[in-house]
């Protein structure tokens, strides 16, 4: 072989290593190419004179969600109590081929007030939550007392969607 051709095999070659040990550490970071990194935020208000608000997403046809951390916000009047439940889906064991629907409460943090303004509440919570294919993720919103205002509860989920075979 001449110069010319070993400097082209020695790039191919080059050029194959670099690939493969791409693919090797994307892999091995635990990375599948079938998943997908996700961020999502459901929110809903509840009016005045109401007591509870709710809202959902359906996971399409072939996905599946794991969700892997939550946070969430909410506003309310200072004389409300907020609670918030994320509802999943998920096989019944006490009815089989059955499904149910589990809430999940999620610890909220009431923040120094700021003089003037409603009261807010936070969570960050590190979750394991599994919505199957077809399945519907809900949160919902709750308060103790109807008043004279509104209450407003935003939640961001994060985690990755699955191709289903």
């Amino acid at each position: 072989m001449n110069k010319f051709s070993d400097y082209f095999l020695n790039i191919f070659c080059l050029v194959i290593i670099v690939g493969a040990l791409g693919l090797l550490s994307h892999t091995a970071r635990g990375q599948d190419p079938s998943t997908k990194p996700v961020q999502f935020i459901l929110s809903c208000t509840i009016p005045s004179g109401q007591l509870v608000c709710s809202n959902n997403v359906k996971m399409p046809s072939g996905k599946q969600l794991n969700i892997e951390f939550v946070s969430a916000k909410v506003s309310i009047s200072s004389d409300q109590s907020p609670q918030l439940r994320i509802f999943t889906p998920s096989f019944d064991l006490a009815n089989p081929g059955g499904t149910i629907n589990l809430g999940h409460y999620i610890t909220l943090n009431l923040s120094p007030r700021i003089p003037a303004s409603s009261d807010r509440y936070y969570a960050s919570q590190q979750v394991r939550l599994y919505i199957m294919e077809g399945g519907t993720i809900t949160i919902e919103g709750r308060r103790y007392n109807t008043a004279n205002a509104s209450a407003t509860f935003e939640v961001t989920f994060s985690g990755h969607l699955i191709d289903v075979p």
